[in-house]
């Protein structure tokens, strides 16, 4: 990597903290106090190189990604890093100045220790002498991004954990034996110490995870790190951990990567970790749309769980969501997915039906996500008024008002559904005509109508206001609500836009606590009331005449 002012910033940084760790660890081996009052007075050279280096990161980022004019009078601009070097610079800048503030407070707990001799039975030196390794690593690892340098560095703090547990137990029976005042206080103190060295070994850790999101392409843990080598190597794909590609948004709280196999460079699988709970519920989602319906869910290559931390690896599908086709107005592409998605999903409900049925109960799900709402959107929560004759019930009133009316309404046998059917979950590949589903962890039987309400709403929430796009937006609306009802025609279900009606003002209203555009979320809002006020006033002859207002299908 060519010099450049950001890198020169850094490594004075690094050796001014490095400066600060050697004077702690003198003032251990010679017993000399006055060494740890100039540790503690670095911190002040410490914090105006990181200024510094924040300094010059801002200054990149405005700079053009090119050579300097003046590059032959300035060689510090030869190069202008790219954007992720340059937030990994801020990064590392904040990192060490976090290490920095830590070891001060350690030099500060060190001046109140009557007798420095007594604590290298504690492992403080030994700990010292690890992360001052781990400084050492940070600047030869960020040269060469290399991985494995990075790993050493993350590996650092655990050894340091190790040391400072060991000896804080050893520190905790000596205060269960109730020893004098002086050795008491003596003992607390050294606790504390032993505390900032655990910290001061988390902020290494951070600075090793940093150097290993960079070379990696995403923001990774050292944890998911560990893991997603441990799954390559189950599937002795490659001996060094590969580049990964981010993989779009998640609400979910996982990490989603794209991980290309030994020298291939798309990905040849998608690397997803996150809670426990939800990742096993989505392999046997996978595994139960295997059994199902073979050909629409990814083939899974490995799993790994520990603790209430779990990850899947699982086969890459081609193609792009309908998300993609709708906000990059590919019209062709889209309605080509749509009438594949149409013709496919009668025979998946076809294949999976059985006898009983299983009612979305809609309005329970509302209200279960109810407080979620009124979190994002507390203007939402509103109490009932009436003018004249006109009546607005609170939003508690209607879903229960609604709700007593869900629980008569006729529903056809279940079928197995995808359970979060939003357009950021349906594949579809042009070149091949095929449809595949992802992020299947809520799949199980269910009212088909489940699914295509989901759908409907996924569309009108999309964030993108360009009149084309909402265009598109109105059409997937409408289409699949028309193929749900053509559907339902074919199997005599005459409860069909009742129950559609209640999975719309149902995920219009849920829905609005993704949505912080004040317009867009208003809008879902009053069309999910609209609806809830609609249904609950129909006499028995309005229901089997009711059709959803086609107002209410718009983008």
């Amino acid at each position: 990597m060519p010099t450049h002012a950001l890198h020169n910033r850094l490594k004075f940084l690094i050796l001014e903290v490095s400066k600060q760790l050697l004077l702690l660890e003198q003032a251990l081996h010679t017993q000399e106090k006055p060494l740890l009052k100039a540790s503690q007075q670095t911190i002040d050279y410490v914090h105006n190189l990181t200024i510094q280096l924040q300094n010059h990161c801002i200054q990149a980022f405005k700079t053009p990604q090119k050579i300097q004019k003046n590059s032959e009078k300035n060689p510090e601009n030869a190069r202008i890093p790219s954007p992720d070097a340059i937030l990994t610079y801020q990064q590392l800048g904040f990192h060490l100045q976090s290490l920095a503030q830590t070891l001060e407070l350690i030099a500060q707990e060190l001046q109140t220790v009557k007798r420095l001799k007594s604590l290298k039975k504690r492992g403080v030196i030994e700990s010292l002498d690890l992360i001052k390794i781990g400084l050492n690593l940070i600047d030869p690892a960020l040269q060469n991004r290399d991985n494995k340098m990075a790993t050493n560095i993350c590996r650092l703090k655990l050894r340091v954990s190790y040391l400072t547990q060991k000896a804080e137990k050893k520190l905790q029976k000596q205060l269960h034996r109730k020893p004098k005042k002086t050795k008491l206080t003596h003992a607390l103190k050294q606790i504390q110490l032993i505390d900032h060295i655990e910290q001061a070994s988390h902020h290494l850790l951070r600075i090793g995870e940093t150097l290993l999101s960079y070379n990696l392409g995403q923001p990774l843990r050292f944890e998911q790190v560990q893991t997603l080598s441990e799954m390559l190597d189950q599937l002795d794909q490659q001996s060094d951990l590969p580049s990964v590609r981010p993989m779009g948004e998640t609400k979910s709280g996982c990490t989603i990567s794209g991980i290309p196999f030994q020298s291939a460079s798309t990905p040849q699988a998608i690397f997803k970790e996150g809670q426990r709970q939800k990742l096993e519920e989505e392999k046997a989602g996978i595994e139960a749309w295997h059994k199902k319906f073979p050909g629409l869910a990814p083939q899974l290559l490995s799993y790994h769980k520990q603790g209430n931390k779990a990850a899947l690896l699982f086969e890459y599908l081609t193609g792009e969501t309908l998300e993609y086709f709708i906000q990059h107005r590919k019209s062709k592409s889209l309605h080509q997915a749509l009438e594949t998605l149409f013709n496919l999903l009668p025979e998946i409900w076809q294949e999976t039906q059985i006898d009983e049925p299983h009612p979305m109960q809609a309005m329970k799900q509302l209200r279960r996500r109810l407080k979620e709402v009124y979190r994002v959107h507390p203007e939402f929560k509103q109490q009932p008024f009436q003018v004249g004759e006109l009546k607005q019930h609170s939003l508690e009133t209607l879903i229960q008002k609604a709700e007593k009316l869900e629980k008569r309404l006729k529903c056809p046998p279940a079928v197995y559904i995808h359970g979060d059917f939003n357009v950021d979950n349906i594949l579809f590949d042009p070149m091949e005509k095929k449809i595949s589903f992802i992020d299947l962890h809520r799949s199980r039987y269910a009212d088909f109508v489940q699914d295509l309400s989901t759908l409907i709403v996924s569309a009108y929430r999309l964030m993108n206001f360009d009149p084309k796009v909402r265009k598109l937006i109105g059409e997937v609306m409408q289409q699949t609500y028309q193929f749900g009802q053509n559907y339902a025609d074919s199997i005599d279900d005459t409860t069909y836009p009742l129950r559609m009606a209640l999975g719309l003002a149902r995920n219009y209203l849920t829905s609005t606590r993704f949505v912080l555009d004040e317009s867009l979320a208003k809008s879902m809002l009053h069309r999910g009331q609209f609806l809830l006020n609609q249904i609950i006033q129909l006499n028995k002859s309005q229901r089997q005449t009711y059709r959803i207002p086609t107002e209410l299908l718009t983008g």
